[in-house]
């Protein structure tokens, strides 16, 4: 006879009687889950800064369907008729967009925005200098976190054709060479010049000159000054009320052009867990409708940007969801105070919306995917980004009749896959 161990005959047994049931070790198992690394793939940039990822992987939806999205085309204007476009894009970190520069320099030349604001640019002022002549045929002005690194921060270009009446002081290009020595500009001129030859354009028999890191190449510098607008002043985080506690953020950029004010704004997240739902309820929102309502009392009023909130159903992919209330950016409290801006009186009016004010019932039409669930591939989406104007811009209004007027809004959708987790917004105006 074989001897068999005394533990193999009563598995023998055991089979013959019942079949096998395979039985885990949670216990193990949760070990080594915790033991295992985070996929880099899925990891979500926006939740490691801001803790902003407003799709949270125990929240996947089980259903993969594709949420349609309604078609919208651009208006068309003839080329007599003097337009003056806005575009507004957080771009998630700026340094990380430079790896696709072809992208961005052609969605610019594409689109051709007088101005383009950026949100979430993270980078740190002794960083700027490396990316002053980005856009040559723009004057940059950067607003930067100092409270944290690789956090928020803003960014406004503006083109060279349009005169600039700003005063000194304002966090430009030139300020910056002056903020940081003279040995570290010449080492940044050294790596400008390495940033620009991906994008510049070049004539093969062309010959390059040495140039200052903040004096353009491009031709606009020589152009004549548009007619009917100009920039009279620039400044950073509410700073013309004095002192204020929303400083070292680098939150918002105000440009006061001749007809209107533009103000640029990246809005707090309530966060993770939403620890600055309270601070971004009842100490930011009221202070920017007053800042607001203060500067429509002077002029209309265009604030754009990453507004970190889906106002209505229709911005909101899966709006009937359990999770939905306690989501950062979609909770009744941050709606309904949002709902209190666009009510706020401006010279007469409420605030618009523009996109809604052209587009009220359109659908899938959404500006932020989450990247940590690949929810852009099937549109599962939020619209986050908005243009929020003086009524008196628009053209129900008889007051702005002989001034400027917004006259579409619409969402860049395709000319930035892979680039971010937010596309562009555009804002076209009559000036």
């Amino acid at each position: 006879l074989i001897h068999r161990p005394p533990s193999f005959s009563r598995l023998i047994k055991f089979m013959s009687q019942s079949p096998i049931t395979p039985t885990i070790d949670t216990n193990s198992a949760d070990k080594n889950r915790r033991k295992r690394a985070p996929s880099k793939k899925v990891l979500d940039v926006k939740n490691e800064s801001d803790g902003e990822d407003l799709e949270p992987s125990s929240k996947l939806q089980k259903t993969t369907s594709i949420v349609p999205r309604d078609t919208i085309v651009p208006k068309e204007f003839s080329s007599s008729e003097s337009q003056f476009r806005i575009m507004s894009w957080n771009v998630n970190g700026f340094t990380a967009l430079t790896k696709k520069l072809p992208v961005f320099v052609d969605l610019v030349e594409k689109y051709k925005p007088d101005v383009l604001c950026l949100q979430e640019t993270k980078l740190q002022s002794n960083a700027v200098n490396d990316f002053i002549d980005v856009l040559p045929d723009y004057k940059s002005y950067w607003h930067c976190s100092t409270v944290k690194k690789g956090y928020s921060g803003t960014a406004v270009f503006i083109r060279k054709d349009i005169e600039i009446n700003a005063p000194n002081g304002f966090l430009s290009s030139n300020s910056i060479k002056s903020e940081v020595n003279d040995k570290a500009v010449v080492g940044k001129a050294k790596k400008q010049s390495k940033l620009s030859s991906m994008w510049a354009k070049k004539e093969t028999n062309d010959v390059e000159k040495p140039q200052d890191p903040n004096e353009s190449s491009s031709s606009t510098s020589n152009l004549k000054k548009r007619e009917g607008i100009k920039v009279e002043k620039i400044s950073y985080d509410f700073e013309d009320e004095g002192p204020n506690p929303f400083t070292g953020e680098g939150r918002t950029i105000t440009v006061e052009f001749d007809k209107f004010f533009f103000v640029c704004c990246y809005v707090p997240n309530s966060g993770e867990g939403l620890v600055r739902l309270d601070y971004r309820v009842n100490e930011w929102d009221p202070h920017v409708r007053s800042y607001l309502q203060a500067l429509s009392a002077r002029k209309p009023i265009i604030f754009g940007g990453d507004m970190n909130v889906g106002h209505l159903d229709a911005d909101i992919h899966n709006p009937t969801a359990k999770h939905i209330s306690k989501q950062a950016g979609l909770t009744p409290r941050e709606r309904e105070s949002f709902s209190q801006l666009l009510a706020t009186p401006s010279n007469g009016h409420s605030f618009v919306d523009a996109f809604r004010f052209f587009h009220p019932d359109a659908k899938g039409q959404f500006t932020y995917w989450s990247q940590r669930t690949f929810a852009r591939k099937d549109n599962r989406g939020l619209r986050l980004d908005y243009f929020i104007c003086s009524g008196d811009l628009f053209p129900h209004s008889s007051g702005g009749e002989g001034g400027p007027q917004v006259v579409d809004s619409f969402i860049v959708h395709e000319d930035t896959l892979g680039c971010s987790d937010h596309c562009p917004i555009m804002l076209t105006m009559r000036i």
